[in-house]
């Protein structure tokens, strides 16, 4: 009996504490299997790992005999096929920009419990522009600007708005939005970027520029020309958006630590005056 998802000895760990520990199984084919557990038993770490999303700490796991991931872009192709030719509907949770890109119609953003943008992609980036000016008050946009997101400095204001009409004020220098635009409205410093170079079945690919990319890459830096050509060797950058919250911990321990450091530092030195008087 073949299985789909073959794990032996898994083992996430995260610092000192383990979310999965010495993980074997098999999971046949042609089966719905139930994965039962409670919570911090470790069961969305073993369909994280299983999806791609996370490396193992220790052990292996092949899904459909391949990498955990390694079939993203198949998978992908498939259920675009599934959804056209059987008229489904399929709701996708992904922290992957490129996946939105080549698959979602239509887009959900939620920001703290609430929906901040829904609609179709076509419309949204339609009626979505990003606007750069000399500071003002928000508030005092034409009627039928909403304002999504706003940043501003001592003599600048950036605003991402929606607008059904042209932005007309000659103060402002107006773009058009990306989905990457539209993924992160509404939540500035909720999410850690980062890319990732990739090869065509989703591999991670050496960082260093093929050869035949040399020429691009010395006389343009990381430009498009540097970008087409690896395209055309069959590497792309994969964006990925992580929550921040996860690495809070990690500065408050860095924090915590410096802070450590910086008093028993203060109390030598202290020390030392009294000694030296």
């Amino acid at each position: 009996m073949n299985a789909v998802i073959q794990a032996s000895g898994l083992g996430k760990q995260y610092r000192r504490a383990w979310a999965l520990r010495d993980c074997t199984l098999a999971i046949p084919e042609g089966h719905v299997a139930g994965l039962v557990g409670p919570n911090g038993a470790g069961k969305t770490t073993l369909l994280r790992i299983a999806a791609g999303m996370l490396t193992p700490t220790r052990g292996t796991m092949a899904v459909l005999g391949r990498r955990p991931g390694a079939g993203r872009r198949e998978f992908l192709q498939g259920l675009m096929e599934a959804v056209a030719d059987q008229h489904l509907s399929a709701v996708l949770s992904s922290h992957l920009v490129a996946d939105l890109e080549r698959v979602c119609a239509y887009l959900v953003v939620l920001v703290s419990s609430r929906v901040r943008v829904a609609g179709q992609v076509s419309d949204l980036l339609a009626s979505h522009r990003r606007l750069s000016g000399p500071r003002r008050d928000p508030g005092t946009l034409p009627a039928g600007q909403d304002v999504i997101t706003e940043s501003h400095t001592d003599k600048q204001s950036n605003l991402l708005v929606r607008t059904d009409g042209p932005v007309l004020d000659p103060a402002w220098a107006v773009n058009p939005v990306s989905l990457e635009d539209l993924v992160l409205a509404g939540q500035p410093g909720a999410w850690f970027r980062s890319s990732t170079a990739a090869d065509a079945a989703g591999r991670p690919v050496s960082s260093v520029v093929p050869s035949a990319c040399s020429p691009a890459a010395s006389n343009g830096g990381p430009g498009p020309a540097l970008a087409d050509c690896l395209t055309s060797q069959g590497i792309r950058i994969a964006v990925t958006y992580q929550p921040a919250s996860r690495y809070w911990p990690l500065q408050w321990t860095e924090t915590g630590i410096y802070l450590v450091l910086s008093l028993a530092l203060a109390g030598y030195c202290f020390r030392r005056l009294n000694r030296l008087s």
